[in-house]
């Protein structure tokens, strides 16, 4: 006999599922702290550029970031299990299910060693077990039919797994007689799932994710497999709890597609962050479809409820401002920024302000006094420190429901509502009374509404005190307790004035200065000494006045 030397014998430890559940914990918190890191070494280098630290700066926080996700992955492998010890369990179900339908049906599983973490791989036994019940007596013919259709006499279901970005893609697919739509229609009628309006308007796509209606059977008889109103319902409930999104597709005679994809872990996420007035939120980017950016004239009103008409399908719209009722501040926008969020079969658009980009994030629960509010799944915190919540989609798909907000009329009944020259105010900022009242003398043949502060502290509170809407702010540069490149940067942090007119006053018109006033977000420089006149354009231009 060959002797099997200590090199050669797998060395394995049995770990308790707690212990690795703690290093994910651990993990999470290095992962934000990474992120604070990267921001903050953002913000040393703005403001030492040049110096001779920041390249060895620069090697240390790549080294950390490098290093960090390496261990990240690393740890989340540990608690990655192959789908496998799901996929298993099915050969004999399907030999079971094809004796008892009396049908031949071939069950061919690829990519069972695709790994996925062990939280997940618990959850998805059950859709798959009602998907393939499925597909063995709705989908699979017997073989008599089969034969008099010129298929082969045994069905064939397939299970496939794969990887796709930081997601896993299960397909089941079947070639069976595929789903009529208009059979599934006129049973939703009957069943009261759905009106007549909603059947003659719904398209075959739409008319598929039908099975997936609590309640909803095409069996004519209660049998052991099927007929008893429950099942794919249950795969919609599940999937859901997972921010996964089910995708079928079908056509009549030769078969069924059912994509279910889910997020690799539900520890770590990649996620999407959108601004909202001064509010910041993060949707899982795994239930994002895409981003688009639109007209306001797009925007259509059906029974009391916006859409979208994107490419070939209508799309419902809801301002995120609006479910979480957010302080709305109206700009003259024109177009609209709509995040296009998909869950199980159904798919909606948010409508947010702006799009701040994809972050990793690590979910944090809100603790027993915040856990249990609608439409939120948790917090982050975010490279700056701040916390970030963020979005349940499946329970913000639910509040949607209940808005009815005309979007588009509310937009512009806000917009156009300045009729009078006294309907503008403009804020003006310096420590020198004289200079105010030379400003204020300047702006009083337009009409328009002046309110005076003597520093920038006193403006910031002016301006956070919401008492008035500003449309254009004159700032003098240099004064005490805050200069007015302070004020300007902090002005802008508030998303509901990035686009407020700032106008600089100052008597040193150098180029730096200039420079300065720009990265501040500075939208003008007027420089000391200046005439009434010039000033005056300068205010109309700005707040685009109408002409007398």
């Amino acid at each position: 006999m060959k002797k099997h030397t200590a090199s050669t014998i797998e060395q394995t430890i049995r770990v308790e599922v707690k212990r690795l559940d703690h290093l994910m914990n651990l993990i999470g918190e290095l992962v934000l702290g990474k992120n604070r890191l990267l921001k903050i070494y953002d913000d040393v280098e703005e403001r030492y550029e040049g110096e001779k630290f920041l390249e060895e700066l620069n090697q240390v926080v790549s080294s950390v970031a490098l290093v960090t996700t390496d261990l990240q992955i690393a740890v989340m492998k540990t608690r990655m299990l192959p789908v496998a010890k799901v996929f298993n369990k099915f050969p004999r179900m399907v030999r079971d299910l094809s004796r008892e339908l009396k049908k031949s049906i071939e069950l061919v599983i690829t990519g069972e060693e695709t790994e996925l973490d062990k939280s997940i791989v618990e959850e998805i036994g059950d859709p798959l077990v009602h998907i393939i019940r499925n597909s063995c007596d709705h989908g699979i013919e017997d073989g008599e039919t089969r034969l008099l259709k010129g298929k082969m006499e045994t069905g064939t279901i397939e299970l496939k797994a794969y990887h796709e970005g930081n997601n896993i893609v299960i397909e089941i697919v079947d070639d069976g007689k595929g789903l009529d739509p208009d059979m599934l229609r006129n049973k939703s009628l009957e069943k009261g799932i759905i009106n007549e309006r909603e059947a003659d308007t719904m398209s075959d796509k739409e008319a598929y994710t039908l099975i997936f209606k609590p309640g909803f059977s095409t069996s004519a008889a209660v049998t052991s497999v099927s007929g008893r109103g429950v099942g794919m319902d249950v795969v919609k409930t599940n999937i859901e709890k997972l921010n996964g999104i089910i995708d079928i597709d079908s056509e009549i005679g030769k078969g069924t597609v059912i994509k279910l994809k889910i997020p690799l872990t539900l520890a770590i996420i990649q996620a999407l962050l959108v601004g909202v007035q001064e509010e910041f939120y993060a949707i899982p980017l795994a239930s994002v479809l895409e981003t688009v950016r639109i007209p306001l004239d797009e925007i259509y009103t059906i029974e009391g409820k916006n859409v979208l008409r994107l490419r070939d399908e209508v799309l419902s719209l809801v301002r995120l401002s609006d479910i979480f009722s957010v302080e709305k501040v109206y700009e003259n926008n024109e177009h609209a920024y709509v995040v296009v969020i998909g869950l199980a079969e159904s798919k909606l658009g948010i409508i947010v302000d702006t799009l701040v980009g994809q972050e990793e994030i690590v979910i944090k629960s809100m603790g027993d006094y915040l856990k249990g509010i609608d439409g939120i799944a948790g917090a982050t915190i975010r490279g700056d420190g701040r916390v970030t919540l963020i979005v349940d989609v499946a329970a913000l798909m639910d509040l949607a429901k209940n808005i009815n907000v005309d979007i588009k009329a509310d937009t512009q009944s806000k917009v156009t509502a300045k009729e009078s020259p006294s309907d503008y105010c403009v804020l003006i900022v310096d420590d020198s009374k004289m200079d105010r009242n030379i400003m204020k003398k300047s702006i009083k043949p337009t009409g328009i509404s002046v309110v005076e502060a003597t520093n920038g502290q006193e403006a910031l509170s002016i301006i956070k005190s919401g008492e008035y809407n500003f449309d254009a702010i004159l700032i003098d540069i240099e004064m005490p307790r805050m200069d007015g490149y302070t004020l300007a940067s902090e002005i802008r942090k508030y998303s509901k004035y990035k686009h407020l007119s700032l106008i600089a006053v100052t008597s040193r018109p150098s180029k730096s200065d200039r420079l300065r006033g720009v990265e501040s977000g500075m939208s003008e420089y007027i420089t000391k000494p200046y005439s009434p006149e010039y000033l005056e354009s300068v205010v109309r231009k700005n707040i685009k006045l109408p002409a007398e």
